[in-house]
């Protein structure tokens, strides 16, 4: 408690203020919540207290941080291989020091295992941002979904924000690759039902793939409460970007009442499982309206966490009505100092209304309390509906006047044995056991080993107490003649009571070894199937299947390795292998031709034909993308650049604008219309010569300080805009508008 005051009463309508001073002498450095209540039992119990928080800091002050943050990787979503790629890697100074030597920012690619590039920053202020471009040149980019990785060199004190990512996908120049996703957006139902109504349950759809979806599927409502099937809609089929909604009747009546949670479903094959379901929360209430329920609950409990032998603590004890009966009968609130086995005090609360909450303080006098952790216990003696929240709990240290608090603790630290035995031995175990507590222990106490595997207790040793700081090491004798082969776990603990329970034990994993040797072990196992992540239709992929022998014995005899397609349901092809030695690893290449082979994500698996002592290693899959050798019949909008002129008393503002086709490559005759900040209502337009053009606006007063275009459209015959495809490989600009400031 910090203080108190009185108040000489207060005048309908009127507000005072009082001022209690706090002594943070002893208060703790860091952030502190100070609550203040009155004591006049008024009407509402509700308003009696407010709090705020308070920062107790260091009088020595806060240290020096030197602290570089990579804060942003920023790139063009995706581009086709070979392409450049400018990636802006952005660091801040977030520390209080200025960093006047250099240092380097290094990109790297996580996905192909190689460094992009580095550049060097001659410093940064304190508080200040840089931000530096490295080109990544994609000509030997694997296809697919890149992570970039960009960190600082620079020893910190945080090294957790020393780095940062972003992700890229590296196209194919014959264009993207199909894509097959639906996706359960939504479940919902317009309120809760009583028992017995029919509820309308709304599911949404989305075709968030590239590819229309022509066939017919299934959605599917499950109750999983109930465990049964609501019931189910058909959609035929749903094109790219498109959203549809499905309305599926619940009939409750026979549903249980409470909360029931309502999955939807769809049994599209699609190639993210991920997004096929969706789930809502509804509860079925009792058309007979709910029972009548009583129930206080201790929701806080709340002190310092440590204070000085003698002194006085409030101990702040919160009660709220969570049921739905108002509790007009006065009750009292307790605490109890469980560590000491003694009741600290009570105060009575005058009733309690259904969702009220009120915080009683009850002072709690150290003067006779024991060093050390005390667990004060909180609780109301109401009779109620659910005793399970009557009482809550909270800890506080009490501290020598003379100094700190007395621990008791030791601690178990290791446990190791010279090595893995063969089934007879007597195995030493060697356990080590510290006082990392700041008392001596002067009892005897018992360190037991158990073999946790075969569920027997391996032996004991008693340890002649331990000082304050000092380690020991009792070794108990394990005789494996009865153990079981193979991997043991021994778990050491010791059995003195002290005030840390976690570290009383440690375990360690020993293998106990056959004495006849291991048995004749022959595995072939595939370790791995590898090819190129994305290929054309029609085009030949080579599908390297790496087979090795991880058993004990040759295998002198010929075998086959067989690449299966089980997306098309097809054999790719097959090669023999003339046996292999033990330890020994081959790569066989089988080819792959796509001729005939579907559009989209391909699961190829390959496996070997010979019998071996485990069947579990023997395939391996990998998975490719066949894409249409047709290039999208798209254009958009690639690059934005702005260039401002003096021209005297004005100034001018002008575009490039670079049009891409499907493949991110320039296109020529495309026509570009668009607005400009200062002018929206009159559009200017270009058309490209080797894939660019450019718009210009002229005659600029000098109190305009910039000037933005906003490309409105593009057209080339037999091509679609898609506005959405925009970008700016440089990150001047989205793609779509451009700044241009004042020169």
């Amino acid at each position: 408690t910090v203080g108190r005051k009185s108040v000489a009463g207060l005048a309908v309508g009127a507000t005072t203020t009082v001022t209690i001073d706090w002594n943070t002498a002893q208060s703790s450095i860091g952030t502190h919540t100070l609550t203040a209540h009155h004591d006049l039992a008024d009407d509402d119990a509700s308003n009696d207290q407010g709090s705020t928080t308070v920062t107790v800091t260091d009088p020595g002050g806060p240290g020096p941080v030197t602290d570089l943050a990579v804060i942003n990787v920023a790139a063009v979503p995706e581009l086709v291989q070979g392409n450049i790629a400018g990636v802006n890697v952005t660091v801040s100074n977030l520390g209080d020091q200025d960093v006047g030597t250099s240092f380097n920012v290094i990109l790297d690619d996580d996905t192909d295992g190689v460094t992009v590039g580095s550049k060097s920053v001659a410093g940064l202020a304190a508080g200040a941002t840089t931000t530096v471009t490295i080109d990544w040149n994609t000509a030997t980019s694997s296809l697919g979904l890149h992570t970039l990785t960009a960190h600082h060199d620079f020893a910190d004190e945080d090294p957790s924000n020393d780095q940062g990512s972003t992700t890229v996908r590296v196209n194919d120049s014959s264009g993207n690759s199909p894509v097959t996703d639906v996706a359960v957006t939504s479940v919902s139902t317009p309120a809760s039902p009583v028992q017995g109504d029919i509820a309308p349950v709304n599911v949404t759809v989305e075709n968030v793939g590239t590819e229309d979806v022509g066939a017919t599927f299934t959605v599917t409502l499950v109750d999983d409460t109930d465990g049964v099937t609501v019931g189910s809609q058909s959609v035929a089929g749903l094109v790219a970007g498109a959203t549809t909604t499905v309305t599926i009747d619940w009939n409750t009546a026979q549903s249980s009442i409470g909360t029931h949670t309502l999955t939807a479903q769809h049994d599209l094959a699609d190639e993210d499982a991920s997004n096929d379901q969706s789930s809502t929360i509804v509860t079925v209430n009792d058309p007979g309206g709910p029972p009548p329920v009583t129930d206080l609950a201790v929701t806080s409990v709340a002190a310092v966490p440590e204070l000085v032998q003698g002194n006085i603590a409030g101990v702040n004890v919160t009660v709220e009505n969570v049921g739905n009966q108002d509790v007009g009968a006065t009750f009292t609130v307790t605490v109890v100092d469980a560590t000491d086995g003694v009741t600290v005090g009570s105060k009575s609360v005058a009733g309690l209304a259904v969702g009220a909450t009120t915080t009683v303080t009850i002072d709690w006098n150290t003067a006779q309390s024991s060093l050390g952790l005390h667990t004060l216990t909180g609780r109301h003696d109401h009779p109620d509906a659910d005793a399970s929240n009557d009482e809550g709990s909270t800890t506080v240290r009490v501290n020598d006047p003379g100094g700190g608090s007395p621990v008791t603790d030791v601690a178990v630290t290791s446990v190791s044995t010279p090595a893995s035995p063969v089934q007879g031995d007597i195995a030493p175990v060697n356990v080590t056991v510290e006082n990392v507590g700041n008392q001596d222990v002067g009892a005897t106490f018992t360190v037991t080993l158990v073999d946790d595997t075969d569920g027997v207790t391996v032996g004991s040793q008693s340890v002649a107490g331990l000082a304050a700081g000092a380690t020991t090491t009792v070794t108990i004798d394990w005789n494996t003649a009865q153990s079981s082969i193979g991997t043991h776990t021994l778990t050491a603990q010791h059995d003195l009571a002290d005030e840390d329970t976690s570290n009383d034990q440690s375990s360690t994993i020993v293998t106990v070894n056959d004495p006849g040797g291991p048995p004749p072990v022959t595995d072939l196992a595939i370790t791995n199937v590898a090819a190129v992540p994305q290929l054309v239709q029609g085009n030949i992929a080579g599908v390297n299947v790496t087979v090795a022998n991880v058993g004990d014995q040759d295998v002198g005899t010929t075998f086959s390795v067989t690449v299966m397609d089980d997306t098309d349901g097809v054999t790719v092809g097959s090669k023999s292998v003339a046996g292999l030695a033990v330890g020994a690893t081959t790569t066989v290449t089988i080819d792959w031709n796509t001729a005939q082979s579907s559009i989209g994500t391909h699961t190829l698996t390959a496996h070997h034909d010979l019998a071996d002592d485990d069947a579990s290693n023997d395939q391996g899959s990998t998975t490719v993308t066949v894409t249409d050798p047709s290039p999208p019949a798209e254009i958009h909008v690639g690059d934005l650049d702005g260039l401002a002129s003096n021209d005297g008393r004005t100034w001018s503002g002008t575009v490039e604008i670079t049009v891409h086709d499907g493949n991110h490559t320039p296109v020529d005759g495309a026509y570009v219309a668009g607005t400009w900040s200062e002018s929206a209502v009159v559009t200017q337009y270009c058309t490209t010569s080797g894939g660019t053009c450019i718009v210009t606006f002229a005659g600029l007063r000098k109190k305009v300080g910039s000037i933005t275009f906003t490309v409105t459209t593009a057209a080339l015959a037999g091509q679609t805009y898609v506005a959405g495809q925009n970008h700016d490989a440089d990150g001047s600009s989205n793609g779509t508008s451009v700044t241009v400031n004042k020169p």
